[in-house]
């Protein structure tokens, strides 16, 4: 089966990170780097459980399901992702 991208999902015009304007290929470039930074985070979570979460975060801010998310929707939720994360982490750390 053959997956056809859309225009919205191929060119970017708005990074979710910065705001800055950037093309699709340096969009999913940064989006690349977010996911495997994401796994370094939890380390102990396969990929296909990585994005489990990054779906359910791109319906909650975006109202799309993962497949339908552009690149800066996904960035986006993977950003968020690993604020929670992250913060999860400190507060087991921590005792919490």
């Amino acid at each position: 089966m053959l997956l056809r991208m859309s225009p919205s999902n191929r060119e970017v015009a708005c990074s979710a990170s910065g705001g800055s304007i950037v093309n699709g290929t340096e969009m999913r470039a940064e989006l690349f780097v977010a996911i495997r930074s994401l796994a370094e985070v939890v380390p102990e979570m396969p990929a296909g459980q990585l994005m489990a979460p990054l779906g359910k975060l791109c319906v909650g801010l975006h109202d799309r399901v993962l497949r339908e998310a552009t690149d800066a929707e996904l960035l986006e939720a993977a950003s968020q992702f690993r604020r929670l994360e992250a913060a999860r982490v400190a507060r087991v750390g921590q005792g919490a």
